[in-house]
């Protein structure tokens, strides 16, 4: 019979995730399952704060983590007994208490931005891969299109139907982030997205591209004739402006943050 364990998630909600009956009841690896049962957010070296469950910040450096993707924040997993749980929120739960075991450290991966701008990075805490420890506990998949580092750790998450990988024998396997994405901007529901990791991600080429997925990042960094301006969402400008990544446009999650990167806000606003 399954259960359920509760952590303290991301905005104040509790995250559920999916229990196994047995000396091995937990999906997720004990050092996770310690981390989530963990009380408190304890302040992390380097000062890192978590965006969601692939995305963080760090002494005010947004990194995106490498080689995987995780649940959108409106995502939900089914687990074995076919019961929804919030595996975003899950996700995210499990890299803010590991970011807070120790130090933290971010190396950028060269030539490498996705489409929001964000500075793609393998992050480590205390030495260990924290994108690898995510993906080994079935808590984020491995992004296929971009790398097969983490191809290996899922096949292991699969294997031991962890997480993400715990469903009902016979059943569907949770739909991984990039089809959810796909299916939600054709506002349809298609077999092929679902079994294609190359599908949903954002052209850079088209009119606001890499339009965030995380909901709360709203600025739009705009390049004209005037420079580096920031539009905030309501604003007169905002729904006309078009963000072009190739140009070197971008998305902001704060004002802060876009004055930081150089930009200033439009006059008039």
């Amino acid at each position: 019979m399954s259960g359920w364990a509760f952590a303290s998630g991301p905005e104040g909600y509790d995250t559920a995730l999916p229990m196994k009956s047995g000396a091995n009841s937990l999906n997720l690896r004990s050092g996770i399952v310690l981390v989530l049962c963990l009380s408190g957010g304890a302040a992390t070296a380097n000062s890192a704060r978590v965006i969601d469950g692939d995305t963080l910040d760090l002494d005010g450096q947004r990194h995106r983590l490498f080689g995987i993707d995780a649940a959108e924040r409106n995502q939900r997993c089914r687990d074995e007994q076919g019961l929804e749980w919030a595996c975003a929120a899950a996700a995210s739960a499990a890299l803010k208490r590991l970011l807070s075991m120790g130090s933290v450290s971010c190396a950028e991966v060269p030539g490498t931005r996705d489409g929001f701008g964000r500075q793609i990075s393998r992050c480590k805490v205390n030495g260990e891969d924290v994108a690898e420890t995510l993906v080994r506990d079935g808590l984020v998949w491995a992004f296929r299109r971009y790398s097969t580092d983490y191809v290996d750790a899922e096949l292991e998450a699969r294997a031991a139907r962890r997480g993400v990988w715990a469903v009902a024998a016979g059943g569907t396997a949770n739909q991984p982030p990039w089809a959810w994405r796909a299916e939600r901007r054709a506002g349809q529901v298609t077999s092929q997205n679902a079994a294609d990791p190359d599908a949903g991600s954002p052209d850079a080429g088209s009119p606001d591209a890499g339009a965030p997925e995380n909901t709360d990042c709203r600025i739009k960094g705009n390049i004209s004739g005037n420079g580096r301006i920031y539009h905030v969402p309501g604003s007169r400008d905002w729904a006309a402006t078009r963000i072009n990544v190739q140009r070197g446009e971008r998305w902001f999650c704060s004002e802060q943050e876009a004055q930081s990167a150089g930009w200033r806000r439009a006059r008039g606003q």
